[in-house]
């Protein structure tokens, strides 16, 4: 059988290595292996305004605690919004990766950390010449630092919208809509066709066929929303990455909804 997305068989080496690799969120023990070893989690976002990607990362931050002991929840949030979220799980009051630093002061620490994939990546921050924090992450800490990143394929999500290039504080963030891109440059569409549900796939570890090393090496593109989004552009919004340089693993999710604001 052809594949329109590929122009090869629906069962090419990449997808069959995806779709064996692929772990359901009922059952992460493979993960057990993948972050041996690992200390510090950065847990992506593809939108800072969809539903499910605080679902996925709240099944995985359940995972890490219960399953592998890690201690401390780092969010990507200004100061005034962190302090209430700490209100809330804490019933009381009270450089980024300088503050992981510290967190890891503690030998039996171990971190989850949720933000941005293009903050959590191994890279430069959306293909641009700033390093992200998971590059400064990587360097300091090798191989006890794993990037998750969280991909959708299609869906709304909330954001705020910029009109001539500016944007006005006084509008309150709007929906926006994206499909299925099936182009081979596309990380999600790969993903979507090797398998229908939301999944997590490590990247790391294990065999893989030369097919997927290369897959893994090529400049691709994933899609990538901040707190602003472009009015007549959004939907050409995505950002380069190498898999194999930026990410030690993706989870994926088929389809977003907007997420709602408390």
């Amino acid at each position: 059988m052809r594949s329109a997305v590929f122009g090869t068989t629906a069962e090419d080496p990449v997808t069959q290595w995806l779709r064996a690799r692929a772990m359901s969120l009922d059952d992460l023990t493979p993960l057990r292996i993948a972050l041996n070893g690992v200390r510090v989690v950065g847990l992506g976002e593809a939108t800072h305004g969809s539903r499910e990607f605080f679902l996925i990362r709240h099944r995985l931050l359940e995972f890490l605690v219960e399953e592998l002991g890690f201690t401390t929840l780092a969010v990507e949030a200004g100061a005034s919004a962190s302090r209430a979220v700490d209100d809330y799980v804490q019933g009381g009051s009270g450089d980024p990766v300088d503050a992981v630093d510290l967190l890891l002061a503690d030998p039996d620490a171990r971190v989850a950390l949720w933000a941005h994939n293009g903050h959590v990546m191994k890279g430069a921050h959306s293909g641009g010449s700033v390093p992200a924090m998971g590059l400064h992450l990587g360097q300091r800490h090798g191989e006890a630092y794993y990037a998750l990143g969280v991909l959708f394929g299609a869906g709304r999500f909330r954001a705020r919208r910029a009109r001539f290039g500016k944007v006005d504080p006084a509008r309150p963030p709007v929906t926006f809509r994206v499909p299925l891109v099936r182009r081979p440059a596309i990380v999600e569409a790969r993903l979507a066709t090797a398998h229908p549900g939301d999944h997590v796939i490590d990247l790391r570890n294990g065999p893989r066929p030369e097919a997927v090393t290369r897959w893994l090496g090529e400049p691709l593109h994933m899609r990538g929303y901040g707190a602003v989004v472009r009015r007549f552009t959004y939907k050409l919004g995505y950002m380069p990455t190498v898999l194999a340089e930026h990410f030690d693993g993706i989870a994926f999710v088929p389809e977003v909804t907007a997420s709602t604001p408390l």
